[in-house]
């Protein structure tokens, strides 16, 4: 018998977006936007996000990153974590219920 592991890009792909969709559940995943999935996809690879870094990766404003990131927290798939709109120090992440 023969085993062939599958481990090309594509099933990576696949299984990370399995995995997210799980997470934040699949109705809510099918409607993000694509920012919204980038963003998600960060925060499940590195475990947090802040406004700057999703800024950086989408190649967007601060402020179109901050947007992303809080519509995401009102549609309850982010929480925010922070002491302030000014600690330099915030960050975005699952809700750990997840």
């Amino acid at each position: 018998m023969l085993l062939t592991l599958e481990n090309s890009i594509t099933s990576r792909v696949l299984r990370q977006s399995d995995t997210v969709s799980g997470i934040v559940g699949e109705e809510a995943y099918r409607t993000l936007s694509g920012h919204e999935l980038s963003a998600v996809q960060i925060v499940y690879v590195r475990g947090g996000v802040t406004v700057k870094q999703l800024s950086e990766h989408l190649g967007r404003s601060v402020k179109a990153a901050r947007s992303t990131l809080r519509g995401l927290v009102d549609k309850g798939v982010l929480s925010w974590h922070g002491s302030g709109p000014n600690d330099p120090s915030q960050y975005y992440s699952f809700p750990r219920s997840h």
